[in-house]
């Protein structure tokens, strides 16, 4: 029960983070398609740049919010056993 509060916590604060990157490639993506596209073209290729698929970004959100609750976890741990009374 002592431990709860940081693990909700690092969950949130991992997904939050998951859902900040997510955020951040799909907005670089969207800006550098158009010059990537301009690029392929002087060289004739039809390469076109994808940004992330839903999976991909519940994939990343998900995956945060396992990181930050483990980081929690284990942050938490550490410090109850440090400070318990032999």
């Amino acid at each position: 029960f002592i431990r709860r509060p940081f693990l909700y916590s690092g969950l949130w604060y991992g997904l939050g983070g998951g859902l900040m990157a997510a955020a951040l490639v799909v907005v670089i993506a969207t800006l550098i398609s158009g010059p990537v596209s301009h690029l392929a073209g002087l060289y004739g290729s039809e390469f076109a740049l994808e940004g992330l698929g839903i999976t991909t970004v519940g994939a990343l959100i998900l995956g945060g919010g396992v990181l930050g609750w483990l980081g929690s976890y284990i942050a938490a741990t550490r410090h109850m056993r440090r400070i318990e009374p032999a």
